[in-house]
């Protein structure tokens, strides 16, 4: 017996690998059918017209999501924190010590986030680690990027003032220091992180 909290949909759900730098356009689709509970289906509506998508494409994005980040955390102690404590406790910590922290960090850990997905270690996966796994799922950043004159620019968008900068700053260049044996050209403001990585790289 189906509970009656609960109703069958149907729609389509995207079958996914990783792609970086985006999906692959070519990428193949299934249908399931599933049940879910009667609230969860509302409040799903709801968010779906409060954001202008169907509700296809609002499920499509939760899925890829949890895909692409969220599963890769559980039975982590993966820790959130309001915006507000989080810059009490950047404010907290020394520079010096925050761009070791970051160096230290960013030497190891994007190697192993990059190995767990079954993604190469290489100019692409590393790009798209820092724009959609970064930025889009861990809320670091925001990353806009663009092609200057031969040289491809990361420019990383935040609100938490110089601090966070100088971790972003040494955590990414590490990064690329260790995986592409590559010093990229950094620039830093306070709220902002510029990364420019040169054609040959790319």
């Amino acid at each position: 017996m189906v509970p009656s909290v609960a109703q069958t949909l149907n729609h389509n759900l995207n079958v996914y690998k990783l792609y970086p730098r985006g999906s692959d356009p070519r990428r193949k689709t299934t249908t399931r059918t599933i049940r879910i509970a009667q609230r969860y289906d509302e409040v799903l509506k709801e968010e779906s017209e409060r954001r202008g998508l169907s509700f296809n494409a609002l499920m499509d994005r939760i899925l890829q999501r949890y895909v692409e980040a969220q599963r890769f955390f559980e039975g982590q102690m993966a820790v959130t924190l309001l915006d507000q404590t989080f810059q009490e406790i950047l404010d907290g910590i020394d520079e010096t010590h925050i761009r070791e922290l970051a160096l230290d960090a960013g030497s190891t850990r994007p190697q192993d986030r990059l190995r767990i997905r079954g993604l190469p270690l290489d100019h692409d996966s590393l790009v798209w680690f820092i724009k959609q796994v970064l930025g889009e799922y861990n809320g670091w950043f925001r990353c806009d990027i663009h092609q200057r004159k031969g040289r491809e620019m990361l420019h990383l968008r935040h609100k938490f003032g110089s601090m966070w900068s100088a971790f972003i700053e040494n955590y990414v260049a590490s990064m690329f220091r260790e995986i592409l044996d590559y010093e990229p050209k950094v620039e830093s403001l306070d709220n902002a992180v510029t990364i420019y990585i040169n054609e040959r790289t790319a």
